[in-house]
């Protein structure tokens, strides 16, 4: 299978999934039309603020995230490739009563009209996994920001994506992939059940990029790579080991020796 033809069978899988997860608990949909936000005061804190900020949100599914950053002034932007995930973004949008667009593109086939236009890239959690060209998204990303314009990112850390997701504490240690892959694609025969019981179960292709890769891809566009850092902890139960103390979720017997998110921010020079 070619990379465009996996970018299909994922598209039809984030397709069916968007009205399971708009349904589901783990987004609670009705909760943020009740003004809960969904990103977390760490994420926010380095993020800095946004308020009159022309922001573009890669990846950024039905949109609860772009539209929590509307809520902090941020003049919003939402990029998705699947076309219900944009349909339900602008149908919370509306009833949510807050101003943003959302635009069906895949990375690498932005529009034209986007280009130069925002001062702040924002990608989040579990994105960079379902793109198969960090190069070309490293060139997509500088494209879209203003000189002096930077992007920000947060996301799961790639050695995370060494263990099997079912591995439990006693034999955590077993790995389900090397960190260096010759061929980055992994077929996850069971992808997407992570927000609803009752979501779509099929299989996924994911790429793996170590963390040297995506920094390279942006250093590769011209950016300049202003902070980067590392979290032993996880914003949700990705993996059966990981257990939740004081809001995080971490190694149940090691909670300070797995890099499991990281961060960083690069610039485009003025």
């Amino acid at each position: 299978m070619n990379d465009q033809a996996a970018i299909e069978q994922n598209r039809a899988l984030w397709d069916a999934a968007v009205e399971p997860h708009v349904a589901s608990e783990f987004y609670d949909v009705a909760g943020f039309l009740a003004g809960r936000g969904t990103l977390e005061p760490e994420l926010l804190e380095e993020l800095g603020p946004v308020a009159g900020l022309d922001l573009i949100h890669l990846q950024c599914h039905f949109g609860l995230d772009t539209l929590s950053l509307a809520r902090l002034g941020a003049r919003v932007t939402g990029v998705d490739f699947s076309p219900r995930a944009i349909a339900a973004a602008r149908r919370v949008a509306a009833q949510a009563g807050l101003a943003a667009d959302f635009v069906e593109a895949e990375i690498g086939r932005l529009p034209a009209e986007l280009a130069g236009r925002f001062d702040l890239v924002f990608t989040g959690g579990g994105a960079l996994c379902w793109l198969p060209d960090l190069a070309g998204w490293g060139r997509a990303v500088a494209g879209l920001l203003r000189p002096g314009g930077s992007v920000f990112v947060r996301d799961f850390h790639p050695a995370l994506g060494m263990f099997a997701p079912e591995a439990r504490e006693e034999n955590w240690l077993r790995l389900e992939a090397p960190y260096f892959r010759a061929a980055g694609a992994v077929r996850w025969p069971d992808g997407l059940t992570y927000a609803a019981e009752n979501g779509p179960v099929g299989e996924s292709v994911e790429w793996a990029h170590s963390l040297a890769e995506t920094v390279q891809s942006l250093l590769d566009a011209g950016l300049v790579l202003e902070k980067l850092r590392e979290y032993p902890y996880c914003s949700y139960r990705s993996h059966a080991f990981l257990v939740e103390r004081d809001g995080r979720w971490v190694h149940a017997t090691h909670p300070g020796g797995l890099p499991l998110m990281f961060s960083l921010r690069a610039r485009r020079p003025a």
